[in-house]
């Protein structure tokens, strides 16, 4: 396999492989990449971090997004659709945001959520699958451990930043 074409890291609790849709994607191999979160890196146990990286590599290695792409493509834009709701911020996203609501309103929401709701279960079985890509190289214990503490990092996570924005 080609390593990722780039690998980020973010300031969050971020552990991905990702492709950048756009309209090309439909008809060119796009190229994956890799994004680690800080938290991720500075948490996790040396063997928890392996665990993840395996995980991430089963879902690179199963080639999933590639197989998928068009469907990928429309549940990252249904996805990130139904995200504008939760922008507050005044300014020029604000505004985009408030002319693409008024142009596709609640229809577009309805179509976007019920794709996004129906993605949910094929990304659910792609879970599973990365998780047996890292059984594979890792014991299941580590794996277990893994997700109980990434898990409870999200959670806190969210928690911290909902209390920031209150």
């Amino acid at each position: 396999l080609r390593y990722p074409y780039k690998i980020y890291t973010t300031n969050g609790l971020d552990a991905a492989v990702f492709c950048r849709p756009t309209m090309l994607s439909v008809f060119n191999k796009p190229k994956q990449e890799l994004v680690i979160g800080s938290i991720v890196l500075d948490t996790l146990t040396d063997d928890e971090l392996r665990a993840v990286l395996y995980h991430e590599f089963g879902h690179y290695s199963s080639n999933s997004l590639n197989k998928k792409m068009p469907m990928y493509i429309v549940a990252q834009f249904s996805r990130s659709f139904t995200a504008i709701k939760q922008v507050e911020k005044p300014g020029v996203w604000k505004n985009m945001i408030q002319s693409q609501v008024a142009l596709f309103s609640y229809f577009a929401f309805w179509i976007c959520g019920n794709i996004d709701r129906h993605y949910a279960y094929i990304s659910q079985n792609e879970e599973y699958n990365a998780d047996d890509v890292a059984v594979h190289y890792m014991s299941k214990s580590v794996l277990c451990q893994t997700l109980v503490k990434m898990a409870v990092l999200q959670y806190n996570y969210r928690y911290m930043l909902w209390a920031i924005r209150q």
